[in-house]
């Protein structure tokens, strides 16, 4: 089924933990706010005419350790901007992140 309208905030909050999951080693500890840049969901149309929901995060990141070469978070971290986009449309690779500001350009 083709998704014509974005999906929601919360159900992107959802996938961002799985994609997180699938792109990087060690998971961010919460989603300390959605649409922190208050821009909503933005829309990026591709030159092949597919469309890529574009989300932003906040969450935070927790620095680790490792003890017996398992890594084991710390209770400090810090703060990172998460730009999710997500195609749901897109079998094979629906997710993309970036850490920090968008450009647009990718």
């Amino acid at each position: 089924m083709a998704e014509s309208s974005p999906p929601s905030y919360a159900r992107a909050s959802k996938e961002l933990v799985v994609a997180w999951g699938k792109l990087y080693p060690l998971p961010f500890r919460d989603i300390l706010k959605q649409d922190p840049l208050k821009k909503g969901i933005q829309t990026e149309k591709r030159k092949d005419a597919r469309k890529v929901w574009v989300y932003n995060f906040l969450v935070f990141m927790p620095k680790y350790d490792r003890e017996e070469n398992v890594p084991v978070p710390r209770k400090e971290g810090r703060e990172v901007q998460v730009v999710f986009l997500w195609e749901p449309n897109h079998s094979e690779e629906p997710y993309r992140l970036q850490l920090g500001e968008w450009n647009g350009n990718e």
